[in-house]
């Protein structure tokens, strides 16, 4: 009997040993070690480098997976523009004692992105790299836009020359039986003002938008207006009557505020575009544009809460998001929050689904421009918000604004108001032409 168990035991011993060794005989780590969810959505614990056309983006998080250390199960979430998940299967490994090496080339399945990646894997480690990034529309879209120039040709209906191109894209018709026509006044506004903000929008081949913008004041009638001087609104009516609702914005107008201007080159992975059915979608990097902007001013900010903040309010539900807002403001009394909780359901999701899926947006080409516009189904929860907006502005003047000149303004928005929301077309954005 002694004997039996003697022989049993170390039967049991061998087996052991030996299927201990089979378990260890891996081309690379052990898979378990490597096999977790790597993040750098909380940068005090990131276990992730991501690199995005050579650049480290953040705030994102990768499956990874293997079960023999052969070949791997790679999940990207949220990365790609327009690829809410992207799954590469059976992904082949080269393994050493600490690491696994691997590379390919992949296509989104909802946009048909075209993509290089490769990367290494160590335990506690990933470092990934997206590399030739190919959006589905770059041919026909990628390049580096500046605004047009004002063109005019003669008006009939005003009795001179009108704009009929410059940095705004303008396509209006007001609603039946109205004698309105806003195409002049918001052709020569945007004309005016876009200038002022931007300089040049690149639609890159990856994917990225990137502007050349300014932080400088804006001009009205070439100089920066003194909002406390007595007179100083009545000079600013003058100006929408004469320069923007006559047509009589020129290009040496422009000229003149923007010629000593600075402008300032945006960062990658703040802003993306992905084509979607027909249209181009402009999706938002929110956590990243908020640092951005607050380091831009001086200030600091923590990061890993504004991350953890913005993956817990983005994967909500709208409607409880709302309802959690309308409470936060119970305490709060805060007028814009108390703004955006008065919203109607249907316009609340509306905005919820641009900051999560996109702006959807028309791009076409027409006579050597480019128009990247808003029409009117994407613009009628804005118009809608106008009626309400009206008073808020008008209480926004300064002390110093004269009674004419506050009576003038308030009659034009709340004509805005009612003429662009019964609108029968209303299409407005960009009239862009490419940089040679």
């Amino acid at each position: 009997m002694k004997k039996i168990s003697t022989l049993l035991i170390s039967s049991l011993v061998c087996i052991t040993g030996m299927t201990t060794s089979c378990s260890e005989d891996y081309p690379g780590p052990d898979p378990v070690d490597v096999t977790a969810n790597y993040s750098n959505k909380h940068l005090s614990h990131s276990n992730l480098i991501l690199n995005y056309s050579g650049e480290e983006l953040l705030g994102k998080s990768i499956d990874f997976s293997t079960v023999k250390g052969e070949s791997a199960n790679i999940t990207l979430y949220d990365i790609l523009p327009g690829e809410e998940v992207v799954s590469l299967r059976n992904i082949s490994l080269t393994g050493t004692s600490n690491e696994y090496t691997f590379s390919g080339d992949a296509v989104g399945t909802n946009t048909n992105i075209q993509f290089h990646y490769d990367g290494k894997v160590e335990k506690g480690h990933l470092i990934f790299n997206l590399t030739d990034i190919q959006t589905a529309g770059s041919p026909q879209w990628s390049n580096n836009y500046l605004f047009s120039e004002i063109t005019k040709v003669s008006n009939e209906n005003m009795g001179a020359e009108t704009p009929v191109t410059g940095a705004g894209f303008v396509d209006t018709k007001m609603a039946a039986g109205s004698d309105s026509d806003y195409n002049v006044f918001l052709r020569s506004t945007l004309a005016y003002f876009l200038p002022q903000f931007l300089h040049s929008v690149t639609l890159k081949a990856d994917g990225n938008i990137q502007a050349e913008y300014s932080t400088g004041p804006i001009m009205i009638d070439g100089k920066v207006p003194d909002m406390e001087a007595e007179g100083a609104m009545m000079n600013i009516v003058q100006f929408i009557f004469s320069k923007l609702l006559g047509g009589g914005v020129t290009n040496d107008d422009v000229t003149v505020v923007i010629k000593d201007r600075t402008y300032y080159t945006s960062p990658t992975n703040l802003v993306y575009w992905y084509p979607k059915d027909g249209q181009i979608r402009i999706k938002l990097n929110l956590p990243a544009i908020i640092t951005v902007a607050m380091k831009g001013q001086g200030k600091v900010i923590d990061e890993n809460l504004l991350a953890s903040l913005t993956d817990i309010i983005l994967k909500m539900d709208p409607i409880a998001l709302k309802g959690i807002l309308i409470k936060i403001n119970g305490t709060l009394q805060n007028d814009i929050i108390k703004f955006i909780t008065n919203l109607d359901d249907v316009t609340f999701k509306t905005f919820f689904e641009w900051i999560t899926v996109g702006i959807p947006m028309n791009i076409e080409k027409a006579d050597g421009h480019t128009h990247l516009y808003l029409d009117k189904v994407t613009m009628q929860p804005i118009l809608d918000m106008i009626p309400s907006l009206v008073p808020i502005i008008i209480n926004m003047l300064p002390e110093s604004t004269d009674d004419f000149s506050k009576m003038m303004l308030e009659t034009l928005l709340n004509q805005f108001a009612g003429d662009w929301g019964n609108s029968e077309k209303f299409n407005i954005g960009l009239d862009l032409v490419p940089n040679k």
